[in-house]
């Protein structure tokens, strides 16, 4: 049925969360803000150790510099 939907309104998308939806943007990949936010948060929280080291290596090479003056 959806492949029926998607021939007439190849427009359609389904969101992460199962809706489908006509995007507003050719680049909208969720349905709402909220969808969007949800899926932010949780990428953030999966990749967080890695921020966090990425933080402290640029941390460091800052200091570096600041001792190469």
């Amino acid at each position: 049925a959806v492949a029926r939907l998607k021939d007439i309104c190849p427009s359609l998308r389904i969101c992460d969360c199962g809706k489908l939806f006509v995007p507003q943007r050719k680049d909208q990949e969720r349905c709402s803000k909220t969808c969007r936010e949800r899926f932010r948060q949780a990428n953030w929280r999966a990749n967080q150790e890695r921020y966090k080291l990425n933080r402290i290596r640029k941390e460091n090479e800052r200091e570096k510099q600041r001792k190469a003056r």
